[in-house]
């Protein structure tokens, strides 16, 4: 009876300890600090491909993400919405082109199976909004030391 406790009782521990060890996973994703980042990595909004004054194909952004709420209006509003899908995030345009599954000037930027993609794609799922509820704001800046 006691070794049956004391087998439960290591079973337990090795259980909440190998949890306690794994990183916590965002559940939401921020357009700003994340969405962006995958746009300028993958050199989307470079002056070369859709960060140009007359943007490619229909897309134009602003220059490696000077405007952010100009590049969400033309990621979810123009081209009546084609480019996201919330409801079915696969089929967004932004991820079809982006890995390649349909005609692309600029060629596939990151497979289906990168961390590119699953921000992406969580993203759109959640609806594509611009910061998550709750999200850190700046409320204070101190530079020091302070100018004479």
């Amino acid at each position: 009876m006691l070794i049956r406790f004391l087998a439960t009782l290591a079973l337990l521990f090795a259980h909440t300890t190998s949890h306690a060890a794994e990183p916590a996973v965002p559940t939401t994703v921020s357009y700003e600090r994340e969405v962006m980042a995958v746009f300028t990595r993958a050199g989307c909004n470079a002056g070369a491909c859709h960060g140009n004054l007359n943007g490619k194909g229909g897309l134009r952004l602003s220059l490696k993400g000077e405007d952010p709420a100009a590049d969400l209006t033309a990621f979810t509003r123009d081209m009546l919405a084609r480019r996201v899908d919330p409801l079915r995030p696969e089929a967004s345009l932004l991820l079809l082109k982006a890995t390649g599954q349909v005609p692309h000037e600029g060629g596939a930027r990151f497979p289906a199976s990168s961390s590119e993609y699953a921000t992406l794609r969580s993203w759109i799922a959640a609806g594509c909004a611009r910061e998550p509820v709750g999200s850190p704001t700046l409320v204070k800046l101190d530079v020091t030391p302070a100018s004479k």
